[in-house]
């Protein structure tokens, strides 16, 4: 008589569910998933922290101080020397103070847009721009109904149909704006306004033969140089 499988037990019956390998894997998505929700909500938070700092709810008005007779005819003479070698199809080069800039703006009907809204100074080859400007357009969340009010220095030239900025410094809101957003930020700005840019002209005949015929702008020497071409 067999004994052996008479005392031997029942195998234990096969739990149900997940092994621990199963688990653990839940655990740690579950984990992830929270970390990044979390890491997720404090950016937002720190996006929405910047936008209160950074921009305003209202504009502001940029005052120029009134230019003479003498200094908008002055300034009118360089702008027409301009236009006028553009519509000849001439080779020329004109030369703006920031004085002559400030003056167009403040009375100069082709100016009208930015009256009240930015300042210019030149200083060797760089430009500080005092702007209040809305930012509706900027294809960011938060920011439809703010502005931007303060400074920013820059280099930038136009060569060959493109325009490179590199900014050097900004104040927004009385607030210096950190030196790393500039690495960031030059680049992407570049490639989305020359896109912009290119995508204008090709909306605007008039505009595109202007821009056609003009060679290269810069800043030097505290003055902006403006150079056409024959197209």
């Amino acid at each position: 008589m067999e004994t052996s499988s008479l005392n031997t037990p029942p195998p234990l019956p096969r739990k149900e569910g997940m092994g621990c390998f199963a688990k653990g894997c839940l655990t740690l998505i579950i984990a992830l998933f929270i970390f990044v929700g979390v890491v997720i909500g404090g950016v937002w938070y720190l996006y929405g922290r910047a936008i209160n700092i950074f921009t305003s709810s209202q504009p502001v008005v940029i005052q120029i101080e009134q230019p003479s007779d003498a200094q908008f005819q002055a300034a009118k003479a360089k702008l027409e020397q301009l236009r006028g070698a553009i519509s000849r199809n001439e080779e020329t080069t004109v030369e703006f103070s920031a004085a002559d800039v400030n003056t167009l703006i403040a009375r100069d009907p082709a100016f009208a847009g930015a009256r009240d809204k930015a300042r210019v100074n030149f200083a060797d080859s760089l430009v500080t721009l005092e702007l209040s400007a809305p930012l509706n357009t900027v294809p960011l969340p938060k920011l439809k109904y703010r502005w931007f009010n303060g400074t920013a220095s820059f280099q930038f030239t136009y060569d060959l149909g493109q325009f490179i900025v590199s900014a050097k410094s900004a104040e927004a809101n009385g607030k210096a704006v950190p030196e790393a957003f500039f690495a960031s930020f030059s680049s992407s700005f570049n490639r989305s306004f020359n896109q912009r840019f290119q995508e204008g002209l090709q909306k605007n005949n008039e505009k595109a033969t202007f821009w056609k015929r003009i060679k290269t702008i810069g800043v030097e020497d505290g003055k902006l140089i403006v150079k056409t071409q024959r197209k």
